[in-house]
């Protein structure tokens, strides 16, 4: 059988440049580009998945961000949240417990990002 798609995540974004820089804060690596004569994007490969960001659609607006969770481990996330403040975002909940220590911030269209440094 063809295999017609990776496994992906696909965010649409308000502004996808901002979207891009608030997870290259993270620690993604981001490389623009498209398909086709489709819009431009952009993509992150991890491993066998890859994290895509594309303008939202004018003509159709989707339901807004609230309804889903990216958890991301992160090795250094008081780094991760000094690189997120100096792009405007809001200093997130600290929690440590049983997984590690977790931070929970919200992307430039807010999404709930969840990063995690595991024990």
């Amino acid at each position: 059988m063809q295999r017609w798609f990776s496994p992906a995540l696909v965010l649409y974004s308000e502004d996808p440049r901002r979207t891009a820089a608030f997870y290259k804060a993270i620690g993604l690596s981001f490389e623009k580009g498209r398909h086709g004569s489709g819009p431009p994007r952009f993509a992150a490969e991890l491993d066998d998945f890859t994290l895509e960001i594309y303008p939202q659609p004018k003509r159709r607006r989707r339901r807004g961000a609230g309804s889903s969770r990216l958890i991301l481990h992160v090795a250094d996330p008081e780094r991760i949240m000094a690189e997120l403040a100096s792009l405007g975002a809001s200093a997130g909940r600290h929690k440590e417990g049983a997984c590690g220590l977790s931070v929970l911030v919200r992307d430039p269209d807010g999404r709930e990002v969840l990063l995690v440094r595991p024990e």
